[in-house]
């Protein structure tokens, strides 16, 4: 399998991933408690900043250089996920604390692609 391919198959998992969690948010299902369920709830997140930018690109609502921003700052998330489920089982806290601060460059992210939403 090209390398391109699976990570468009990633990207749509993850965007499934994203609108479940959305869909269960708002039919007042819990919201994630374990790492682990934070953990995919962030790489959910991550598909849906993704897919958002790259709809806001198409749509020319933000610049290529915006899109590339977010997408470097998207990438750097996701490796931040990463570093926090590597640090889980030596260092339970630190891999909380990395992957709050990744959530929160997450949520960062939907905040700017929002104010973009409604200028197209």
């Amino acid at each position: 399998m090209e390398p391109h391919r699976h990570t468009r198959q990633l990207q749509i998992f993850f965007a499934i991933m994203a609108l479940t969690l959305a869909a269960c948010a708002q039919l007042g299902l819990s919201t994630p408690q374990t790492f682990a369920e934070k953990v995919v709830a962030a790489k959910a997140t991550v598909a849906q900043v993704t897919t958002t930018a790259a709809m806001l690109l198409n749509a020319r609502a933000i610049s290529s250089e915006d899109g590339e921003n977010v997408l470097r700052t998207v990438d750097a998330a996701a490796a931040g996920i990463n570093t926090a489920q590597a640090l889980a089982a030596q260092d339970p806290a630190g891999a909380q604390a990395r992957l709050t601060a990744t959530v929160s460059v997450l949520a960062a992210m939907q905040a700017y692609l929002a104010t973009k939403k409604g200028s197209t």
